[in-house]
Order: C-alpha cells, then structure tokens, then sequence
C-alpha cells in the first residue's frame, strides 16, 4: 500500500471487438516506457507477485494457445484486461460478473457496475470496493515494475469509467478504439457463442445473449461520449490534444505502424524514443503475417435494421454509414 502509482497512466478504451487488444499488444512492445498486468497476473492478482516466477511452467499445459472467438495468440505472458483482476479482488463488482450470469433478470442489475457512478445505482460501498481493489492491483504492478514506468492498462468496461478514471489519474491519456457497429455487431455475437460459456454459470437464451450485446453497447457509447464532451475536446486522429486520440480499426488494421506512430505523436508519450520503439513493433508484427482474422457473411437486412435501431449513435458519433458494412 506505500507504492506509489506513476500517475501517467495510458488507458487503451472502446467497444468490444474494436481492435483493443492489438492495440494493447503494439504499446507493450515499449517495455521502457510501459509495463502491463500479463494473463497470469490476472488470472492470480493476490499471488503472482512471489507465483510469477515459476507458477506459469507448470500451469502452461492448461491455457489454450488461442483465443477461442478469433485465434488470437494466448499465453501467461502475454498483455491481459487489468478488470479481470479487479473483479476476483472485489469479490464480483464488475461487469464480468454478468458473463456468468448472462439471464437478463441477473445482468439488468449488474449495468450500473458499468459506470460505477451513484447516481446509476451503482452503492456506495460497490464503488469503493472496486476503487481499492483496482488501486491495490496497480500497486502490485507498479511496485514489479519500478516507480519511473508507466501503467499500460486496457479494458472495453474502462469505456464508461472515463471521468472516473481521472478523478483517479488526472494526468491519463486514453487510445479509444472504434470500429463500424455492424462489424462490432457480428463479432460480438460470435464472441458470446464461442466464448461465454466458458465462463457462464447458466444456460442463457439466444434472446437474452442478443439484448445484453445491445445493450452493452448502448450504455458503454453513451457514457463515453457524454464524458468527453464535459472532459475533452479536439480528439481525432491526427489533432493537437495530448490527452485523448480516437483510433479507427480499419485503418489499424490496414497501417499499424502508422497507427503506433499517431498514438505516440498525439499523446506525446515518447517521441525522442520511438525509433527504438518502431524497431521491436516492426518485428511484433512480423510475427503476425500470416493471422487471419474471422470473415463473416454480410448480415441479414433484418438484423442491420436493428442494429441501426440500437446503435444509431455508434455510427452518427464517428462517422460510419449507415449503408456501409465496413
């Protein structure tokens, strides 16, 4: 508890499956600059401080070498959601919880763990349980790490905590990834049929997994939003502001290198360093030649209506037709 946290904290942000993972795992390449709670770190965040060391060797046989949504590489080393950790610390205040329990009568009462503010719903007592469950993982990270390096944290909940966020870590910077909703849409669905029935204590309906990804997005876009206008302005790709850059997947996708190199640039993390930095990113992503990423069918019409319907915001807020599927 005597660690102090280095208070300039760079959150990576935004939808689910809207590339905040590859984000994540470009940023980590700059071990000078960052450290970052790995899988296992998540996975033991009360032991592996003095488990890290030799835990990892005997459990490797039981991690899958992918992510089971999308063939993403999977190990104990590789960077992790830090809410993961905070919701074993807390005891469940957390939106995962609501993975478990993905019943709409269940996960209805678990939307104000979203933005943990008070006047959602959200008690008192849950708000402070997640603060210092929150705070006492990032000790432990920064207490390994040593005090000069930054947090490098990243989780799609942290979307709707942004004013939170800083209240915390008044001198974070954000990356907020975001992607066409149709494509979020379809990947989402994938992602709930593939993967949460690892981690369902249920068995939910279709109906019931189809309105908590609506309703996920719903609320994640509108608090966003709403805290950056009070908190931010100027925050395209390519603007002047150093505290916030909004990142578009596809050009991710198309140009990550050029992206890494927007993000430092826009929130001056480490300009006279980065030439260093480029180096380990280039070789990163030459590991990933050859990673293909899921091809979906076009959807329904029936479906895009009401993703329209739903998430009308998603694409007037960043600028994505309403025709266009990418």
């Amino acid at each position: 508890n005597r660690t102090k946290i280095n208070p300039n904290v760079v959150f990576v942000i935004g939808q689910p499956r809207t590339g905040t993972t590859h984000v994540h795992n470009l940023l980590s390449q700059d071990t000078e600059t960052f450290t970052f709670a790995s899988t296992f770190d998540v996975g033991f965040p009360s032991s592996f401080l003095w488990t890290g060391g030799w835990l990892p060797r005997l459990l490797k046989g039981m991690i899958s070498e992918t992510r089971p949504m999308d063939n993403m590489k999977l190990s104990f080393d590789l960077p992790q959601e830090d809410e993961l950790a905070t919701n074993m610390l807390s005891g469940g205040v957390s939106p995962y919880m609501a993975i478990a329990f993905l019943k709409r009568s269940v996960w209805e009462k678990l939307l104000p763990l979203w933005t943990l503010e008070l006047e959602s719903g959200c008690g008192k007592d849950q708000k402070e349980k997640w603060k210092e469950s929150f705070l006492y993982f990032c000790r432990k990270l920064q207490l390994r790490a040593g005090p000069n390096k930054r947090l490098l944290l990243k989780s799609p909940v942290h979307t709707a905590r942004v004013s939170l966020l800083l209240e915390i870590f008044p001198n974070a910077k954000f990356v907020m990834c975001h992607r066409n909703p149709y494509a979020i849409f379809t990947s989402s669905v994938n992602m709930a049929q593939k993967y949460y029935s690892y981690s369902a204590l249920c068995s939910p309906s279709s109906e019931d997994m189809l309105q908590y990804v609506l309703e996920q997005f719903v609320l994640m876009h509108e608090k966003y939003i709403a805290d950056k206008s009070k908190l931010v302005q100027g925050v395209t790709m390519g603007s002047s502001s150093s505290k916030i850059i909004e990142v578009r997947y596809s050009a991710l996708d198309e140009n990550p290198l050029e992206t890494v190199k927007e993000i430092y640039r826009t929130l001056e993390l480490n300009p006279d360093g980065f030439p260093i930095v480029e180096k380990t990113v280039k070789s990163y992503l030459e590991q990933l030649k050859g990673f293909k990423t899921n091809d979906f069918k076009p959807l329904p019409r029936a479906l895009k209506a009401l993703v329209k319907r739903h998430w009308r915001l998603g694409f007037l807020d960043f600028g994505y037709d309403f025709e266009d599927d990418d």
